[in-house]
């Protein structure tokens, strides 16, 4: 049910999102076969915990959306300055405003602490700008421009980084190592990957992706 409640959220206001549990699964299936076998249960797990479906695909920079703890810290306090130029860029083909279109942020103490990912698969802007997942889900869609925020684009995204760190092969020690690498940027568990929560990250995305494969073996 919390699920459920949590899939209208999956998108910016007017895109068309998954409604049930097996529209996302049939999502996930898609976006994994797609990138060359990548578990839908893995996709779905890892698309949970990075956004919870979508329930924070951005609390900051995002005056005037339905879901905002913060619409006065803008992108330039949350993200790096290296990331504006692509958020800037992608906002603008997509004819959004920079500055009301919802990125990730992390507050403690009431000190922003990192941000800037965008939509249900998290991307930060160079990563899907400038890493190509921008063009390489728009060369399998066929729909230009890709948006970052359109869960249709970021299931797949998430589907083809998670195959470039070999999650394709479905063993269970590629699949964490890809999972790793999907917040830290390398599949090796170092000491900054850890310092950024890079076990529990990876260990609740598999316990979420079991969930989900176990749902699914019951048929969904």
């Amino acid at each position: 049910a919390e699920i459920m409640q949590r899939i209208a959220q999956l998108t910016l206001p007017g895109l068309d999102v998954p409604k049930t549990k097996k529209e996302l699964y049939e999502l996930a299936s898609w976006a994994g076969n797609l990138a060359g076998g990548v578990r839908p249960a893995l996709i779905l797990g890892l698309i949970e915990v990075e956004s919870a479906l979508g329930t924070n695909v951005g609390q900051c920079n995002c005056a005037g959306q339905p879901l905002c703890r913060h619409p006065e810290l803008t992108y330039q306090q949350v993200m790096s300055r290296n990331q504006w130029s692509a958020f800037e860029a992608i906002t603008k083909e997509l004819g959004l405003n920079p500055n009301t279109t919802p990125v990730s942020c992390y507050i403690d103490g009431g000190k922003v602490q990192m941000g800037g990912a965008m939509g249900p698969a998290q991307f930060m802007p160079n990563t899907w700008l400038n890493l190509g997942y921008k063009q390489a889900v728009e060369n399998i869609t066929g729909v230009r421009p890709a948006n970052p925020w359109r869960a249709r684009d970021a299931f797949l995204a998430a589907a083809l980084y998670l195959a470039n760190w070999n999650a394709q092969t479905q063993n269970r020690s590629s699949e964490i190592g890809a999972v790793t690498a999907y917040l830290c940027g390398t599949s090796t568990m170092t000491a900054t990957c850890r310092k950024a929560g890079g076990e529990w990250y990876r260990n609740l995305v598999m316990e979420k992706t079991d969930q989900w494969q176990k749902w699914i073996a019951e048929g969904i």
